[in-house]
């Protein structure tokens, strides 16, 4: 009886351990079924490619600070060697053209991310070395846990009473980082060590560690998280990887203990503590040959600080990582105006701290009908931005009534006496205002009341021609404009557009007015393009007076809408300058031409094309080629 009683125990432990056994199979395959591992391996590095590519001109100017942080992005150049020698200098007139038209793909999918996946083979051999080395020492022999190590740890711990030492493997940080929290819980630590168990028996060392490589957090710098080598190879040394140094790769692999903690550009000497002893460990275990593990001197170091310092200030990867993300306008055009945009938006945002200051451009490229484009709130969506939202134009609209007003007969020469304009309407008596001094009573000839952007003669020569008649000719612009006798101020600029509504607009004045200049007759474009006679005379630089283009500034709503649109020869463009929050009908003393003007101007140089002056003589040709294209 005894010995039956004895049996069915037996026989209860058996069964109760195979079901034990069973359950932890099924448990441990639902959590290896939960990851998927396969999405992250690398099997082809992607590219994406420019339909038109890139071509800064031979002759004209590029910051070489701007350009080499722009060109790390891309697969390659046509830079020669003699090239590279003159791009030492921090503004150069190129000697050749350059191409640029295949670039990294941007393969982290958060905002202001950077990541770009790369092979194994497309890093040097020193950079994986040294994580292995220092990270993970045995990671070639142990199958994703290392008992070694972690008894190692264990015994550390306990002389010292504290947990100083983990003795994670690099499988398991990757599964940690990939799939799993940060929390120190027994239960997650069980799960780190079988997924980890199960990647090492699947899948090659290459694959974990070129995975590794690819996803790991490398901190962040000009407010981009960086994600993986690549990455961190551009933000930290403006290099790809295979271009990196021993001690470059140093410098990388001990950040990763903690990318914060050890920032360059917070706690600088705390990094060089930490690669000093990095780099003294890799000297004593003789990883490398003793020529290859150069020591930086403070010149280095002192160097390399201030490349980060001025980078972060450039904020030159940044805005690649933005314009990056929309590949319909991608170009150096948009990147220098994101550039300088940047620059513009730090003065505004000191000089007046309680505007939510914004700024939005688009650039049609004449020669090639393409767009280029930037917006500075980088979290909205761009198209609604540029396409659907709405400004007051104010004095932009200007040279387009104007054009209306000459072919209702207004002759551009004809002596304008300048008298203010008291008009009754159906809301009361309306006087327009000056933005400057006005010599009343003396006269003016008709275009200069246009390169002056005076108001109320431009109410009086409007008002002259019918009211009703400018409306019917405004149509063909403003197909929605009506009502101008009763609110006269529309020709002001009180209405709203979008800022790709002003190229559109600004696209068809060009094709008129060309038109009229072709033949024989007189050109509104023509007129306006000796920037010493239009509202930027006191803005515009040496350099830029000697070209001939042209510009039209706008402001409205107390500097709350600042405007320039421009035509050169090669391109047309609109920028507008603006307080997007809560507005104050407060004066914010900003204008077109202190705003939107002084971008323009600060970016027309630096773009890597030589300045093409206005002429509707060789405009002909492009527009007649486009004109059917002109619907952007």
């Amino acid at each position: 009886m005894q010995k039956v009683k004895i049996k069915k125990i037996y026989i209860y432990l058996a069964l109760g351990s195979c079901s034990l056994a069973l359950l932890l199979l099924i448990w441990i395959v639902s959590v290896v079924s939960d990851f998927s591992f396969e999405n992250w391996i690398i099997k082809e590095e992607v590219t994406q490619q420019l339909e038109i590519p890139i071509e800064l001109e031979k002759s004209s100017s590029i910051n070489t600070s701007h350009f080499n942080a722009f060109q790390a992005f891309f697969v390659q150049t046509n830079t020669s060697e003699s090239m590279k020698n003159t791009m030492l200098n921090p503004q150069v007139g190129l000697r050749e053209m350059i191409k640029l038209q295949k670039y990294y793909q941007n393969d982290c999918v958060e905002l202001n991310c950077y990541q770009h996946r790369t092979n194994l083979n497309g890093l040097p051999s020193h950079l994986w070395k040294t994580l292995i080395s220092i990270e993970d020492f045995r990671f070639l022999d142990h199958q994703g846990i290392d008992f070694f190590s972690i008894f190692r740890a264990a015994i550390k711990n306990l002389l010292t009473l504290r947990l100083k030492e983990g003795g994670s493997t690099l499988t398991q940080q990757l599964v940690k980082n990939l799939f799993l929290s940060s929390e120190k819980t027994f239960y997650r630590k069980i799960k780190e060590a079988i997924i980890s168990l199960y990647l090492e028996a699947k899948f090659d060392k290459k694959d974990i560690l070129e995975i590794y490589l690819n996803e790991v957090y490398w901190g962040s710098l000009q407010g981009v998280r960086i994600k993986g080598i690549y990455a961190a190879s551009i933000f930290y040394f403006n290099k790809t990887p295979l271009q990196l140094k021993n001690y470059e790769s140093a410098i990388l692999i001990s950040l990763l203990k903690g990318p914060n903690l050890y920032g360059p550009l917070k706690h600088p000497a705390l990094l060089r503590t930490r690669v000093s002893a990095l780099f003294k460990k890799l000297k004593e275990e003789k990883h490398f040959s003793i020529e290859h593990l150069k020591d930086w001197s403070d010149t280095n170091w002192k160097e390399w600080m201030e490349q980060l310092e001025n980078n972060n200030q450039l904020q030159g990867h940044k805005c690649f990582e933005e314009i990056g993300r929309h590949k319909e306008y991608l170009s150096y055009d948009s990147y220098v105006l994101c550039l300088k945009s940047k620059s513009m938006l730090r003065k505004l945002t000191k000089e007046h701290s309680n505007v939510g200051w914004s700024i939005k451009g688009q650039i049609y490229n004449l020669a090639n009908n393409t767009l280029s484009a930037y917006y500075s709130r980088y979290e909205r969506d761009l198209n609604k931005a540029l396409l659907d939202e709405t400004h007051s134009i104010g004095s932009i609209i200007k040279p387009i009534v104007f054009d209306v007003l000459v072919d209702l007969g207004i002759d551009p020469d004809e002596e304008i006496e300048l008298k203010k304009m008291t008009i009754n309407l159906p809301s009361g008596q309306w006087t327009p205002k000056e933005a400057g001094n006005v010599e009343w009573g003396s006269k003016l000839a008709a275009i200069d009341i246009l390169r002056k952007s005076l108001n109320n003669p431009m109410i009086d020569l409007a008002k002259r021609s019918g009211f009703l008649r400018v409306e019917e000719g405004l149509k063909k612009y403003f197909p929605k404009v009506q009502s101008i006798e009763s609110y006269p101020s529309q020709l002001l600029g009180t209405i709203e557009l979008s800022v790709n509504a002003i190229i559109k607009v600004y696209s068809e004045f060009l094709r008129r007015d060309c038109q009229r200049f072709n033949d024989g007759k007189f050109s509104l474009i023509d007129a306006m393009a000796d920037p010493s006679q239009t509202t930027i005379a006191h803005r515009v630089n040496r350099d830029l007076k000697q070209m001939r283009f042209f510009g039209k500034t706008g402001t409205t709503n107390f500097g709350q809408d600042n405007w320039f649109v421009f035509i050169t020869g090669d391109i047309l463009g609109a920028i507008w300058v603006g307080n997007e929050m809560e507005r104050k009908n407060e004066d914010t003393k900003t204008y077109g031409s202190s705003t939107a003007f002084q971008l323009f101007q600060d970016w027309v140089f630096e773009r890597g094309k030589r300045f093409s002056d206005v002429d509707c003589a060789t405009l002909r040709d492009k527009i007649m080629a486009q004109e059917n294209n002109l619907a952007l």
